[in-house]
């Protein structure tokens, strides 16, 4: 899973969904915005597949 800021800047990639994004950028918790995700993956017939949505950040 890759993570964008809402301008298009990449901020992080996650390689293990099952723990997810803390919400931070290099060590430091990102500002309270709305944020892209890109989740990237194959399927078992071996079908590259990309789903995208957004998260918000709220403190």
């Amino acid at each position: 899973m890759t993570i964008y800021s809402r301008w298009g800047n990449y901020v992080t990639t996650i390689n293990n969904l099952e723990e997810g994004w803390d919400g931070k950028e290099n060590g430091k918790i990102v500002q309270e915005d709305t944020y892209i995700y890109r989740v990237s993956f194959t399927d078992v017939f071996n079908e590259e597949h990309q789903i995208t949505g957004r998260v918000s950040v709220v403190k």
